[in-house]
C-alpha cells in the first residue's frame, strides 16, 4: 500500500509546478513522478479508453517512458496496446483535441477496439491496480531522495 501521506507533499509541489508553468518546467524526477501520479488514478477513475480522453496523454510518450524508468514495464507494454487499439500504427496524437477527432472516426460497431481496451483494464487490475503504480512510483523517488 503506497504510503499516501509521503507521496501527497510531493504531488502537491509536482502538480501546482506543473499547471503553473508546464511539463518540461519541472526537473526530470519530478517530471517522472508527475507522469506516474496522474498515470494510475486515471485508469482507475475509467480505463485505458477514458485515459486517452484526458488532457494527460498530450504526455503519451513521456508517460511511457516513465513507467518504464520506474520498472513498470508491464503498465508501459498495456499503455502502448491501449494506443495502438484506438490510433492504429499512427502515434498517438500530442492534443486532447486531435485525439477526440480520432477517436470520433472510429467505427460505430467499435466491439473488437472495446474488447481490446477492456482487456488492457483487466490486466491492469491483475497488476495491482493504482497502488501497485503508486507503490513502484514510492519506491522510485525515495531511491533518488
Amino acid at each position: 500500500m503506497p504510503d499516501i501521506k509521503f507521496l501527497q507533499p510531493i504531488a502537491n509541489r509536482v502538480v501546482d509546478t506543473y499547471f503553473r508553468e508546464g511539463l518540461d518546467a519541472l526537473p526530470p524526477d519530478d517530471r517522472v513522478f508527475f507522469l506516474i501520479w496522474c498515470y494510475g488514478p486515471c485508469i482507475d477513475n475509467g480505463g485505458h479508453a477514458s485515459l486517452f480522453d484526458n488532457s494527460q496523454m498530450d504526455n503519451y510518450e513521456a508517460t511511457v517512458v516513465a513507467l518504464r524508468e520506474v520498472g513498470l514495464f508491464r503498465h508501459a507494454e498495456l499503455l502502448v496496446s491501449a494506443a495502438r487499439a484506438l490510433f492504429g500504427d499512427t502515434p498517438v496524437p500530442r492534443t486532447l483535441d486531435e485525439r477526440n477527432e480520432v477517436i470520433d472516426q472510429l467505427a460505430a460497431d467499435s466491439s473488437e477496439i472495446d474488447a481490446a481496451l477492456e482487456s488492457c483494464d483487466r490486466q491492469f487490475s491483475t497488476l495491482g491496480a493504482a497502488d501497485a503504480v503508486l507503490d513502484a512510483l514510492e519506491i522510485w523517488y525515495l531511491a533518488r531522495a
